[in-house]
């Protein structure tokens, strides 16, 4: 499996690209980050710190029921999620900050990339994460 993902990991995406153009738009891919908190406050004191330093371009968020492994025990929850807009670039400095301000030892703090998304919204996203960079 090492072989396969080593052999994955240096063919180019595209023979005409240049690796700059790869990384850039790597770095302008849209993703989608799943967090979850304990309460509605968290969530809110969160989601506004992180859009208003454009970290992401938006967050949805919804309250939740959670069941999980802690501690050694199964416990049973209600959390609050957020699902943020934002890009692969932006992401490491939005991980960082959602830790620095989260409660939790272990924050669920999860990222996969957009497959589609319409024209003009992709651009916005961008355009938001970005402008202040």
């Amino acid at each position: 499996m090492s072989i396969v993902l080593f052999i994955l990991n240096v063919m180019p995406l595209r023979q005409t690209r240049k690796h700059g153009q790869r990384t850039a738009a790597k770095q302008s891919a849209l993703i989608d980050v799943y967090v979850t908190f304990a309460n509605q406050r968290e969530a809110d004191r969160i989601v506004r710190a992180v859009v208003d330093q454009r970290l992401a371009a938006c967050a949805n968020v919804w309250p939740i029921r959670s069941r999980y492994w802690w501690k050694g025990k199964v416990v049973q929850a209600r959390e609050v999620a957020a699902l943020f807009k934002t890009t692969a670039g932006r992401f490491p400095a939005l991980e960082r900050r959602i830790r620095q301000l989260h409660r939790y030892q272990v924050p669920c703090i999860v990222a996969w990339p957009i497959a589609r998304a319409f024209g003009t919204y992709q651009q916005w996203v961008k355009k938001s994460v970005h402008a202040a960079t």
